[in-house]
């Protein structure tokens, strides 16, 4: 079973290493703290903030893994990410 329960975070689409495209931060102090420990430039990243539900069990496999719906609200800057 799954519940309704849904957080906004942090997704990075285009990385400066491609294997980090759609990474979705756990919260926006890892977002930052992740973000101005590597120096990224602001055109070396687009960031996105989206809606995450629960996790919950994959049907498509039966059950035995799990799947995350994720739905983008916006666009947000580098800039804002590392002030905030």
């Amino acid at each position: 079973m799954s519940s309704d329960k849904k957080e906004t975070r942090i997704r990075m689409r285009k990385a400066p290493d491609s294997t980090l495209n759609g990474y979705i931060f756990t919260d926006d102090a890892h977002a930052k703290a992740w973000l101005s420990q590597m120096k990224v430039e602001a055109s070396d990243v687009r960031l996105e903030v989206v809606e995450v539900g629960s996790m919950c069990r994959c049907s498509k496999c039966g059950g035995s893994g799990f799947t995350q719906k994720v739905r983008k609200v916006a666009d947000i800057g580098l800039e804002e990410v590392l002030r905030g």
